[in-house]
């Protein structure tokens, strides 16, 4: 039997879309078993092509906003993020630097004296938090306010109406490490690479390939 070798395509779009580039995850049988890299079109199903199981997308989520916090992807990040499921024609899992605003809405909302309560960022800092366990899996930590943009720029909204994404990662936030779920999005705060010293637990999410569902799932693990 051959072994199976993974084969992906990185993508960069002529649109001139700094920051932003998708990839595509495929199984193949391979006598040599070596890891080959094609460019996205090359990559996608058709013509008697092995199938694609999962898009990785990297999405630049901007930087700094005038009017103080955080800011947005930009519009034409937006737009990438809408044509993306029709390139690669999988579903996709997105990775960026910043939090949605909508991370706020898998907290639950606790008086400024309750145990573990963390207060909100900016925008939402009259209020504090604590993970809400019916929207979180167990073992994450919420150590400190979501940094997200004030203003809701519609990309959760993008990301769940394409019906071409099963959640987004980000990794700004260095106290928090949580995974949830909303509107059948999954949510995922990880802590960035240079908080790794600590031992606090962390989520890896993995997709399970050998699953025609791709059923995606957590585990614990620690930090290297």
């Amino acid at each position: 039997m051959h072994q199976p070798a993974v084969q992906y395509g990185r993508f960069r779009r002529e649109s001139r879309l700094p920051g932003a580039f998708g990839a595509v995850i495929r199984f193949a049988g391979s006598a040599s078993g070596r890891m080959r890299a094609r460019h996205v079109r090359n990559a996608c199903p058709g013509s008697g092509s092995p199938t694609c199981v999962l898009g990785l997308v990297v999405l630049n989520s901007g930087d700094y906003a005038r009017e103080g916090g955080y800011g947005r992807p930009s519009d034409a990040a937006l737009r990438f993020v809408h044509d993306v499921p029709r390139w690669f024609g999988v579903r996709s899992l997105v990775f960026q630097h910043m939090p949605l605003p909508q991370f706020y809405d898998v907290l639950k909302v606790m008086p400024a004296n309750a145990d573990n309560a963390i207060q909100g960022y900016r925008k939402y800092d009259a209020q504090y938090y604590v993970l809400d366990d019916d929207r979180t899996l167990p073992g994450g930590y919420l150590g400190e306010g979501v940094s997200c943009p004030d203003e809701d720029c519609g990309e959760f909204a993008a990301l769940r109406d394409t019906d071409g994404y099963i959640g987004v990662v980000v990794g700004h936030d260095h106290r928090n490490g949580f995974v949830g779920s909303l509107n059948g999005m999954m949510l995922v705060a990880t802590r960035p690479a240079d908080s790794a010293r600590t031992d606090r637990p962390r989520r890896i999410v993995r997709q399970d390939c050998s699953s025609s569902t791709s059923a995606t799932r957590t585990a614990r693990g620690r930090s290297c």
